[in-house]
């Protein structure tokens, strides 16, 4: 998260440079599944349904949290599914 919300030519430059670190880092940034996109719409939900009011610093905080935690679930399938070859 404090990827998406930092630099944009600095993130770029820092996925450009971890793409052969790792198997776990190339599907984060393969894009049919835009683990960015996952995050962005997410937060954008928590946003609409708050009324777009900036939230308080603690709200902001189980927002993030509630945010790694459905992504982290939604992913951990989408790799699962990745590495194992199936296609639904």
């Amino acid at each position: 998260m404090r990827d998406l919300d930092g630099d944009s030519a600095e993130r770029i430059l820092l996925l450009l440079a971890s793409l052969d670190a790792s198997p776990v880092a190339r599907l984060a940034t393969d894009p049919d599944i835009d683990t960015a996109a996952i995050i962005r719409s997410g937060r954008a939900a928590l946003m609409e349904a708050r009324g777009w009011r900036r939230p308080t610093e603690q709200e902001w905080d189980a927002d993030d949290r509630r945010l790694i935690d459905a992504t982290a679930r939604k992913l951990a399938k989408r790799y699962a599914r990745h590495l194992t070859g199936f296609q639904p």
